[in-house]
């Protein structure tokens, strides 16, 4: 059985291809008490502050009205920064603005691609990327921003991972990323201490220039431990429990 949102998927895996379970009944309630995760990424590059996620998978025991169950989450993750949503809602507006790679972009390593024989199709040499192949199949990819909640609400307090060193950090960085980009959009930035907002005028993220959005963005991220309005449950959960526990 799948569940497919239109931007993640979850299935259940109780059962192997042959219908016999993967785990017992008391496996699996032992699991879902210890309210742990088993997660792992692929990733652009190495680098966790300028490469992304183009997939995160994890799984976790449940519990539903007929038992225990194991459930699969995967996501496929277009390798767009936060910012890229100006550039859609500019399109959007009939009012486009020109696509700047390196601004809506993270880096992309084709070594590493190539790994996961992943493939990003773009709408010209120049265009942003408009779908993504795995293995030579489409694939439902969408921004990390995108998925974000989704991967919060679904990974548990205790998320183990197949390479811990490297994919906790790396997940915390592009939180950092999402969070901040959250505050600067919400106008958050405006009850920031004013010893962060030192030589810039504290005024709505519409009547900044790109340098100013860009200038923010960057004390907002290096400041998310000390940003107000953090009111969302999912976010407290994968800040502090993975970005605490990376570092």
């Amino acid at each position: 059985m799948m569940t497919e949102s239109n931007k993640v998927t979850i299935q259940d895996i109780t059962l192997d291809e042959q219908g016999r379970e993967r785990f017992s009944q008391a496996e699996l309630k032992r699991m879902f008490d210890m309210n742990i995760s088993f997660s792992d990424t692929e990733t652009t590059g190495l680098n966790r502050k300028r490469h992304i996620l183009t997939e995160f998978g994890s799984i976790k025991a449940v519990k539903e009205d007929d038992g225990y169950h194991l459930k699969l989450f995967n996501a496929f993750i277009l390798p767009f920064k936060p910012a890229y949503q100006e550039y859609l809602d500019a399109k959007l507006s009939g009012h486009p603005i020109p696509y700047d790679r390196k601004r809506y972009e993270y880096d992309i390593d084709l070594n590493a691609l190539a790994v996961t024989g992943t493939k990003l199709i773009r709408e010209n040499p120049a265009g942003p990327i408009v779908a993504m192949e795995v293995g030579g199949k489409r694939v439902n990819a969408h921004p990390f921003y995108e998925v974000a909640d989704e991967i919060a609400g679904f990974v548990a307090p205790d998320d183990l991972y197949f390479n811990a060193p490297f994919d906790k950090p790396f997940l915390a960085e592009k939180w950092r990323d999402v969070v901040a980009w959250r505050q600067l959009k919400d106008n958050g930035h405006m009850s920031m201490p004013p010893e962060l907002m030192d030589g810039l005028e504290e005024r709505p993220y519409s009547n900044m220039d790109q340098e100013e959005r860009d200038e923010v963005f960057e004390r907002l991220r290096s400041q998310i431990d000390t940003l107000p309005g953090l009111t969302n449950s999912a976010e407290y959960r994968c800040l502090l429990h993975m970005y605490l526990l990376a570092n």
